[in-house]
């Protein structure tokens, strides 16, 4: 079968899963890079047809597809987003892997460990070399959390801490939803050598809270409160450097914490720092999309399609979101979770 004729040097992007969420956060920040020239948006793939259909008129993808083989074959994209729920992620993304594309795929990387492991494999084998793939981890690309990271670049990290507070929720694999501050609290604290939880089933509760006690590599020290039922949906994460830390308040723009900072503070004092969201100031108008911005949706989507258009590298890589995954897993249990020599 013939290549898709090409109208541009530009990378075409295809997108396999057009639910509520993807329509919600993704979707938006592909469209908006699609409508500025940094990616051709080939194709959505859903077993739902008319999703398919309705998300390709509305983002702007040039073709609608059912089944992902067939797309895949027909469209050979550069890169596919893979936004399914987590339940199949690894057989999707996967296959998509083991055939050679490009993958950005969402959190969390597999329904347990053994499927991140069994994704490793994929990419190791779908290409001589592996193939480019990263974890849609947002909070890295979150402007405040990206702040914090490079504010304490160059000084001696003593660690991190973080609170997650969800309202009402029960679910019983809640780390699916934990793993994104233990993610954060890896990027902004560095590799973690060993967490301690204690699990706790509060009066009135029927969902666990966890509090999580953390000993980072660089010999730092760091805690993580979860709690499903805080009846406030908040995040909150604070990076230590000696005599300064950097305070982010993070938001997917609820109204209690909207539109979130990041601070900086040394001595006692705050200090002066640039304003994160700036200069995004045009997208304010577009509500989705400028809550994708803030969460940093926007910014994974526009991580994957430069690293596609460039050969700059991505990440965090599968393989790099293991222990994550890992440490979301021993939370659930609550026991403890141990670095493992030579990963």
């Amino acid at each position: 079968m013939p290549a898709p004729r090409r109208t541009s040097n530009r990378p075409r992007i295809a997108v396999v899963g057009c639910g509520r969420m993807a329509a919600k956060v993704h979707l938006p920040s592909l469209a908006h890079l699609g409508a500025t020239k940094r990616c051709d948006l080939a194709a959505a793939c859903d077993l739902n047809a008319q999703a398919a259909a309705e998300t390709a008129t509305r983002f702007g993808f040039a073709q609608a597809y059912t089944d992902l083989d067939t797309m895949l074959k027909t469209e050979r994209p550069d890169g596919v987003v893979v936004l399914t729920q987590t339940a199949v992620m690894a057989r999707v993304a996967g296959r998509v892997l083991r055939k050679g594309f490009p993958v950005m795929l969402e959190k969390p990387p597999g329904q347990s460990a053994k499927e991140c492991r069994s994704l490793i494999r994929a990419a190791a084998a779908g290409r001589r070399g592996g193939v480019k793939h990263m974890v849609a981890f947002n909070r890295r690309f979150c402007p405040f959390v990206a702040q914090a990271h490079a504010l304490q670049a160059g000084k001696q990290p003593q660690g991190a801490s973080g609170l997650m507070y969800r309202a009402g929720r029960q679910d019983a694999d809640f780390w699916t939803t934990a793993i994104h501050s233990i993610d954060a609290l890896r990027y902004l604290g560095g590799e973690m050598e060993r967490v301690d939880t204690e699990r706790v089933v509060l009066p009135g509760d029927r969902a666990a809270s966890f509090i999580m006690r953390i000993g980072y590599a660089s010999g730092g020290a760091g805690t993580l409160s979860i709690r499903p039922v805080a009846g406030v949906r908040l995040e909150e994460y604070d990076l230590f450097a000696g005599n300064r830390v950097a305070r982010v308040r993070f938001c997917m723009g609820w109204p209690h914490d909207a539109p979130g900072d990041c601070r900086l503070y040394e001595g006692d004092r705050q200090l002066p720092i640039a304003d994160a969201l700036k200069p995004f100031a045009k997208l304010r108008a577009k509500k989705d999309l400028f809550g994708a911005v803030q969460a940093g949706f926007y910014g994974e989507n526009a991580a994957f399609v430069e690293a596609l258009a460039t050969g700059k590298p991505m990440g965090p890589s599968l393989s790099e979101s293991l222990a994550s995954v890992e440490i979301g897993e021993a939370m659930q249990a609550g026991r403890r979770w141990k670095l493992r020599a030579g990963r």
